[in-house]
C-alpha cells in the first residue's frame, strides 16, 4: 500500500487496463438526478479497500455537508 503520494511509481510495476466503461444513455433530467447522489471516497466495491491517508476519514462528513445542502435547495 502506498502511504507516500509524493513517490512516482516505477516504470517497471506492472499497468492493468481493467476494461472499458460505455456510457449508453444519459437521464433527460441529470441535473435533477445528481442531487440525490452522493459521492463517498470509501464506499468500495468488493476487493479494493481505501488507503491509510487521513484525508479519507475526513471527507465522508464534508461531502454529507454538501449532500444535505443540495437536498435543501
Amino acid at each position: 500500500m502506498i502511504k507516500d503520494d509524493t513517490v512516482i511509481w516505477p516504470e517497471v510495476r506492472p499497468q492493468v487496463e481493467p476494461g472499458i466503461l460505455t456510457l449508453k444513455t444519459v437521464l433527460a433530467d441529470s441535473a435533477d438526478a445528481e442531487k440525490t447522489l452522493m459521492f463517498s471516497p470509501l464506499n468500495l466495491t468488493d476487493g479494493i479497500e481505501g488507503s491509510d491517508d487521513p484525508i479519507l476519514v475526513a471527507r465522508p462528513t464534508a461531502y454529507g455537508i454538501s449532500f444535505r445542502r443540495r437536498l435543501a435547495d
